[in-house]
């Protein structure tokens, strides 16, 4: 059976607008499209069927997350490096998501109104949360000398086959240690 991937507009790898005055003033700018008719895409993109020996599987965390939905100098290489994979992370993430906007605004980085338009966004983007197996990620958590968190993103690439890809570069040298795959984002 096919999956359904949705390709992100050119416009936006450039930097474009979403469309929407409230993201671009907030300078948020939707980096993946959300729902329509195939159940991925907005009017902004095609939805394009790709063949399951095509598309490819990717663990993302947190900070490539953010980075491609505020303006990080990072997003254009991510949206260019994420744009054609089967987005996959641990359930953990989620609650991540919450955690790193919550200490957004409490550091002054983001107003209340910028971080629910972040998670607005954020629902918007194809990710398909994976349970981990939990004595395994206390084990890689161990042997790394890791958080549990970072373990979960480990072990989620190990048993999903594919590569994990993360701005935290204490993250992917324990991912190389442990034999998972990594992509890294080149920042300029």
């Amino acid at each position: 059976m096919p999956l359904r991937r949705c390709p992100v507009r050119e416009d936006f790898v450039r930097g474009g607008s979403c469309g929407s005055d409230s993201a671009a003033q907030l300078n948020f700018m939707l980096a993946f499209t959300g729902p329509s008719e195939c159940g991925l895409t907005t009017e902004r993109t095609e939805c394009t069927i790709v063949p399951e020996s095509i598309a490819m599987s990717l663990v993302v965390d947190t900070s490539i997350i953010l980075a491609a939905l505020t303006s990080e100098p990072e997003r254009p290489p991510i949206l260019k490096m994420t744009q054609d994979q089967d987005l996959l992370a641990p359930a953990s993430v989620h609650w991540e998501m919450g955690n790193a906007l919550s200490a957004m605004i409490k550091r002054g980085r983001v107003t209340t109104a910028q971080a629910r338009e972040v998670l607005k966004n954020y629902e918007r983007i194809p990710i398909r949360f994976v349970e981990v197996n939990l004595p395994d990620a206390v084990e890689v958590a161990a042997d790394q000398n890791i958080y549990a968190y970072d373990a979960y993103l480990i072990v989620c690439a190990r048993q999903q086959r594919c590569r994990l890809i993360s701005l935290d570069k204490g993250l992917l040298k324990a991912a190389i240690d442990a034999g998972v795959g990594v992509l890294e984002v080149a920042t300029q």
